[in-house]
């Protein structure tokens, strides 16, 4: 009879252990969303947040999306709405089942990705600052705009009043961006 419980009380350890481990987020079904290690994930904050605290601009390399929400909120900015090549449209799922279209930009020169990016550290960082994963809707309505599977390194940076998509590939170079 001991030996029934201790196999039972073992099992279910290890179902809750190993539920923990992969339920650390949820996925939607029908996005594709691949994990990458622990040790990649805090790498890619640790060089986020250097980038906050101290811009070297070391998160871009050829090109960065920027998302229709963002680029909605920013194109008013004075700087960042002199930013005159990469216009881009996307097409943008709404509650009632339609598509809206929507202006974005493809940041594709380093003077441009600065512009932007002192703009997400004047606007980011400060010392209560979240980063963290997706959530199911984040999620949701993320794949609803790209045109290619979810891969992390990627996160929300969560300020006191703006969330910020920030999807970097493995190398940790940003690839697009988007306010949620």
């Amino acid at each position: 009879m001991k030996s029934i419980t201790f196999i039972i009380i073992l099992a279910f350890t290890i179902n809750t252990s190993m539920s923990q481990i992969n339920n650390d987020i949820e996925i939607p079904k029908g996005v594709v969303y691949k994990k990458t290690t622990d040790a990649i994930n805090e790498q890619a904050k640790k060089v986020i947040l250097n980038e906050l605290k101290k811009p070297k601009y070391t998160l871009y390399d050829k090109f960065v999306y920027c998302g229709p929400n963002f680029w909605t909120y920013y194109k008013n900015n004075a700087k960042v709405g002199a930013i005159e090549k990469g216009n881009i449209d996307f097409k943008v799922p709404q509650p009632d089942g339609k598509t809206t279209v929507i202006n974005g930009k493809l940041i594709q020169t380093s003077d441009d990705f600065k512009i932007i990016w002192d703009q997400i550290v004047k606007d980011f960082y400060s010392p209560n600052l979240i980063i963290r994963k997706l959530n199911k809707e984040e999620l949701k309505y993320y794949w609803s705009i790209i045109f290619f599977d979810i891969e992390e390194p990627i996160f929300i940076l969560e300020s006191s009043n703006l969330k910020i998509i920030i999807d970097l590939n493995t190398s940790y170079k940003i690839e697009f961006i988007e306010l949620i």
